[in-house]
């Protein structure tokens, strides 16, 4: 397993252990199965939410950071041999 794909399971797992001790009062572990697929379900869609904003913001601030540099911030092919 990738480190990207480890990173998101863990990110997920913490978001399902969040959901389940607010909004049942037991950690994810203890829900029933039911509630658990439910739960886990809700802290992937919020984690691919999460993912997709940094992936906004840091393209916004690529496209500033060219914005602001004339659009003449890459090497030049000379440059990248």
């Amino acid at each position: 397993m990738g480190a990207i794909q480890r990173d998101l399971e863990e990110i997920t797992s913490e978001k399902a252990d969040e959901i389940a001790e607010k909004r049942y009062g037991r950690e994810f572990k203890d829900l029933p199965a039911s509630l658990q697929m439910q739960t886990w379900m809700e802290a992937e869609q919020e984690t691919k939410e999460y993912f997709a904003c940094q992936d906004d913001r840091l393209l916004n601030s690529m496209m500033e950071e060219k914005l602001l540099s004339g659009g003449n911030s890459h090497k030049s092919k000379e440059e990248c041999k």
